[in-house]
């Protein structure tokens, strides 16, 4: 990470800060490269900065909704389920788009929170119908105590088992593939379902 005096400071601790930005920004690209500071930079991590405070004030604030997509069999084309996806509507800002804020989310850890806010409020507003299926991203799928939540959410909401049909995407099953295995087991052993998505 290269930044320059005079042009982006001359105050040695702005200076450190911005060739911070500038490597974290190289390391992004794939390493191996060498990344300038600039402004843009700055202004990326403020808006990244800014969209964390906002996904914790949705938590708090119960800005956050479900929509639910009915899943259709290509055999008979009957409806098997539905599956659960998370809507944001913001006070401000409208509708937010989940491809907006759930990268960020991922990576600020804050995607456990609303992992267990979807599935205990998907769990709960369908334990009376089919099968729901809930999106699981590979933070969640890794925690240690994923069998817990799921076990805890079943059991408060009501929901049986073998209508929770968890997707994982490919990618997340290849991070580590004997402990993805021993955790699907051990969730089916219950009867949990899970889909790749």
């Amino acid at each position: 990470g290269i930044t320059l005096t005079p042009q982006d400071s001359s105050d040695p601790n702005t200076l450190m800060k911005n060739a911070d930005l500038a490597m974290y920004r190289a390391k992004e690209l794939g390493r191996n490269n060498v990344q300038f500071f600039s402004e843009d930079m700055n202004r990326s991590i403020l808006e990244h900065l800014s969209w964390e405070q906002e996904i914790n004030d949705a938590l708090t604030a119960n800005q956050f909704t479900l929509a639910y997509q009915p899943k259709i069999s290509l055999r008979d084309y009957h409806t098997t389920g539905v599956e659960a996806l998370i809507r944001w509507h913001h006070p401000e800002k409208g509708f937010v788009s989940p491809d907006r804020f759930i990268p960020v989310a991922e990576e600020t850890g804050q995607i456990l929170a609303i992992g267990r806010w979807v599935l205990e409020r998907s769990c709960t507003e369908m334990r009376e119908n089919a099968r729901i299926a809930v999106n699981l991203s590979a933070r969640q799928f890794a925690a240690p105590d994923l069998e817990t939540v799921i076990s805890q959410v079943l059991q408060e909401s009501g929901l049986s088992p073998s209508n929770l049909e968890l997707e994982i995407t490919e990618s997340t099953l290849m991070l580590d593939v004997e402990s993805a295995i021993a955790t699907m087991a051990s969730l089916q052993a219950i009867g949990v379902r899970f889909a790749i998505d």
